[in-house]
């Protein structure tokens, strides 16, 4: 039980981040981390707190708060989450109407008596 283990623990993003609620949108990219502790002191899952995230905004698994009881191995550049803004269309909106096709008038449709 002293012997340090490495194993992938699950990323819980936490908090409401500003920028979702300035209408941006949370993209989580990393859901898994590598962590190395003990049996006894590895996590069942690692929380990451998304609350300060703006628009623009990202965090790394650098930003992940030292814990005693383990050491993340993951690369610390990795992205874990980025909060970006809303997509705008790019093209006007257009009608849904359709034009329905002129009814033909004439002979050409009537069976012949």
């Amino acid at each position: 039980m002293s012997e340090e283990v490495e194993a992938n623990v699950s990323i819980n993003l936490v908090g409401d981040s500003k920028g979702v609620k300035s209408s941006g949108v949370l993209q989580q990219v990393l859901y898994e981390i590598t962590v190395s502790a003990t049996p006894d002191k590895l996590p069942e899952v690692v929380e990451v707190d998304i609350t300060d995230l703006d628009i623009g905004d990202s965090i790394a698994v650098s930003d992940i708060p030292k814990n005693a009881d383990y050491e993340v191995i993951t690369d610390v550049e990795e992205v874990i989450a980025t909060v970006s803004a809303p997509r705008v269309a790019d093209e006007p909106e257009t009608t849904s109407e359709v034009a329905e096709p002129e009814a033909v008038h004439g002979s050409e449709g009537t069976p012949d008596q």
